[in-house]
C-alpha cells in the first residue's frame, strides 16, 4: 500500500488562505493571460468586452476553450453561479480546479511519484466517448447503442488528455460527470478491482446506484483497449495489468460519506486525495456542513493565482468587485471577509 498522504489544502473545508503577494510582475489592462486546466483553457483578453457591471465597475471576462473547441464567454455571473452556494461545479471549472489543486505544494507530492494518477474529467466523456448527454437515438427518439469505439482515433488524442504513464500507476482515478453529478472510478491495481466512489444518497425510486453506473463496464473496457493501443500489447502485459474488463463486471462501491444537495465535486476530490486503495486515511464527514465553503475556496484560488502571478495592481480592484458580488450571494459573509482581508 502507498504511504498515507499528508494533510492537504484542497479541498479542505473552511480553511482561509493567507498569501503574501510579492510578485514583481505587473498586469496591465492591455495584457492577455491564460489559466490552464488539465484540458480547459481560460483566456483573459482585452479584445473581449465586458457587458456585466457590478457597483459601476467593469469585471473582466474569460474566454473558455474546452477540448470540444466550442468556445464560450465566462463572465462574473457565470463564476458566481457555479461557485455559489446553490451551484454545482461543471466540467470546465472542475478541470481547472483539479489542475491547480494537483499542482499545489500540499498535494503535489502525492501525484509526483506517478503511483496515483488523477485524470481529467474529460477523459471518460470525450476521450472514451461515453457522453450521457448525447446518447444516440433513432428516428422514433428511442436510444440506440453507441457506435463502435474508435480506439485508433482515441490513441491519437491520448497525449492531449493524459500526460502520465498509466502502466506505472497502481491507482488510476477517473472522474465521471454524469447527469450533473460527479463520481470517481478508480482502477485499483492493489486489490485488482474497480472501485466506485459515489456520494449520492439514491433516495429516488426510479434511480438506483446500479442503474446510474450502468455503463461502468463499457468505460473500463474502453480504457483498457486504449492503454493497449497506446503502450502496445507487450508493454501492457509486462506491467501485469489485471483483466480490467472482467473486474469491471463485479465492481465494488467503496465506502463514501453522503453529500448534501450539490457538493458532489467536493466529495469527489475529497476522497481522491486520501484514498489509499483500501480505505480513506483521513476522516471525511457525512454531509459536512463546511463543504459549502469549499466552492468559495476554489473561487478565491482562481483570483489568488492571478495576484500571485501578476502582482496586486489596479486590476485587483475589479476582482474585488466580483468578490463583493459573491459576498452578497451568500447568506453569511464571514468566510468571504477573511479572503477579502488578504487582498487588502
Amino acid at each position: 500500500m502507498p504511504p498515507a498522504p499528508k494533510k492537504c489544502l484542497w479541498p479542505r473545508a473552511a480553511s482561509p488562505i493567507k498569501v503574501a503577494v510579492k510578485s514583481p510582475l505587473v498586469l496591465s489592462d492591455d495584457d492577455d493571460f491564460v489559466l490552464r486546466g488539465e484540458r480547459t483553457v481560460f483566456t483573459r483578453s482585452k479584445s473581449v468586452e465586458e457587458p456585466f457591471v457590478v457597483s459601476n465597475k467593469r469585471v473582466p471576462l474569460f474566454k473558455c476553450t474546452p477540448p470540444t473547441g466550442d468556445d464560450f464567454i465566462v463572465d462574473a455571473k457565470y463564476l458566481v453561479t457555479f461557485f455559489g452556494p446553490t451551484g454545482c461545479i461543471n466540467t470546465e471549472l472542475m478541470d481547472l480546479v483539479m489542475s491547480y489543486w494537483k499542482g499545489s505544494p500540499e498535494c503535489n507530492h502525492v501525484y509526483k511519484s506517478g503511483d496515483r494518477v488523477l485524470l481529467s474529467p474529460y477523459v471518460i466523456n470525450y476521450l472514451l466517448e461515453i457522453d450521457p448527454y448525447h446518447q444516440p437515438v433513432d428516428e422514433d427518439g428511442q436510444e440506440v447503442p453507441r457506435p463502435p469505439f474508435n480506439v485508433k482515433l482515441a490513441a491519437q488524442k491520448f497525449k492531449l488528455y493524459i500526460k502520465e504513464n498509466l502502466l506505472a500507476a497502481n491507482l488510476i482515478m477517473l472522474p465521471y460527470w454524469n447527469l450533473n453529478h460527479f463520481t470517481l472510478y478508480t482502477m485499483n491495481k492493489y486489490r485488482e478491482s474497480l472501485d466506485i466512489h459515489d456520494s449520492w444518497r439514491y433516495t429516488w425510486r426510479n434511480l438506483s446506484r446500479n442503474r446510474f453506473h450502468g455503463e461502468h463496464v463499457e468505460i473500463i473496457s474502453r480504457m483498457s483497449l486504449l492503454m493497449k493501443e497506446v503502450y502496445g500489447e507487450a508493454a501492457y502485459n509486462s506491467s501485469r495489468q489485471p483483466h480490467w474488463e472482467h473486474l469491471a463486471e463485479r465492481c465494488s462501491y467503496a465506502k463514501m460519506p453522503e453529500q448534501g444537495v450539490n457538493e458532489c465535486g467536493f466529495y469527489m476530490l475529497k476522497v481522491a486525495y486520501p484514498y489509499d486503495g483500501t480505505k480513506l486515511v483521513e476522516e471525511v464527514k457525512k454531509r459536512d456542513p463546511h463543504s459549502a465553503y469549499w466552492k468559495a475556496e476554489c473561487l478565491f484560488m482562481f483570483f489568488f493565482t492571478l495576484v500571485m502571478r501578476f502582482g496586486a495592481t489596479s486590476s485587483c480592484g475589479r476582482w474585488l468587485t466580483l468578490l463583493s458580488c459573491y459576498k452578497r450571494s451568500r447568506r453569511t459573509a464571514m468566510q468571504v471577509d477573511e479572503y477579502v482581508d488578504v487582498f487588502l
